[in-house]
């Protein structure tokens, strides 16, 4: 028999690791699986800058000029002494109205005077600037349209931010599941003293275990817990004291207010709950009229849980059972 406990022993040991090997490894794998999510989404997500862009058009616009003004030959001088192109209406060095014939006499050497054209110089010139104006300098003389380009221009970077946060969010929901997944394997291996180091040895483990349990049930169709708190408020009398075996974040005392209901569970994570081994709750004999096990007979040594409940109900009490 000692041959045989033994044995059993090993093989529980084994298997507890290679069960925390595999949960490592589950979680290397998908922490892997995030980052190139996150890499793809990043070169998915990579646009060339609008600033750049608005940079590289005014340049091409003056090279195109540029090259037009190049190509023009020159063929006459202004009255100034400045070069006029062919058919020039204005002088490019004095800004004067000029014609073929103020070129040509200012190339014989000879300057006519001021002709009527003189006076339109300044509509003129008035009217071009204007142009300019509502062409290239008018776009930053709106401040209205400023936060617009701004938004437009952070508006890839806030959509990468929402699918890289999306994606962590994901990733997370999925390591959350497997830890859940792994911490109930262990429960259900382990007795309850040993549940209890664990535990005490890594609280966050508990918060983690109930985040899980919370996400999981999320996803059931019906929560067999609303059974049992519809059961009790119906058919239980309201002075009859009730025991939570198992509580975990001891719901059914909050549905319950008014009621006398004592919440034990492995590990205190409200005000409600009692720490404690379900094989050894801190109660006399004789004291509930209800007890309740709702998801809870995990550990390898659960009929000690429902001994413990039996010594804790008075004769003629009831055990209810959901599993």
């Amino acid at each position: 028999a000692e041959a045989r406990v033994a044995r059993d022993a090993k093989w529980e040991s084994r298997n507890l690791k290679q069960q925390q090997h595999q949960y490592q490894q589950e979680q290397l794998l998908e922490q892997q699986q995030l980052q190139e999510q996150e890499q793809r989404w990043k070169s998915a997500a990579a646009v060339p800058e609008e600033p750049a862009a608005e940079e590289q058009r005014p340049e091409k616009r003056r090279k195109g000029k540029a090259a037009r003004a190049h190509a023009v030959t020159m063929e006459a001088r202004c009255p100034c002494g400045g070069k006029l192109p062919a058919g020039a209406v204005f002088c490019p060095s004095c800004g004067a109205r000029c014609t073929e014939e103020k070129a040509r006499a200012a190339k014989a050497g000879t300057q006519e005077p001021p002709t009527a054209a003189v006076p339109e110089e300044p509509a003129a010139e008035k009217q071009r600037p204007g142009k300019r104006r509502k062409g290239s300098a008018a776009t930053p003389d709106l401040p209205s349209e400023a936060p617009k380009l701004v938004e437009a221009a952070a508006g890839p970077e806030k959509q990468k931010s929402l699918w890289l946060s999306s994606a962590t969010g994901k990733a997370a929901e999925r390591l959350r599941g497997s830890r859940f997944r792994w911490l109930n394997e262990q429960l259900y291996t382990i007795t309850g003293d040993e549940a209890i180091k664990i535990f005490q040895k890594d609280p966050s483990l508990a918060t983690a275990y109930h985040e899980g349990f919370r996400a999981q049930a999320a996803k059931w169709p019906r929560n067999p817990l609303d059974g049992v708190i519809s059961w009790l408020k119906k058919d239980v009398h309201p002075q009859a004291v009730i025991g939570d075996f198992g509580c975990g974040e001891a719901r059914l005392a909050l549905e319950l207010q008014g009621r006398k209901v004592h919440s034990f569970d492995l590990v205190k994570v409200n005000e409600r709950v009692t720490p404690c081994n379900l094989a050894a709750v801190p109660l006399e004999a004789d004291s509930l009229d209800v007890t309740v096990f709702c998801l809870a007979l995990m550990g390898t040594d659960w009929p000690l849980f429902v001994t413990e409940a039996h010594r804790c109900l008075k004769p003629g009490g009831l055990c209810h059972i959901v599993e």
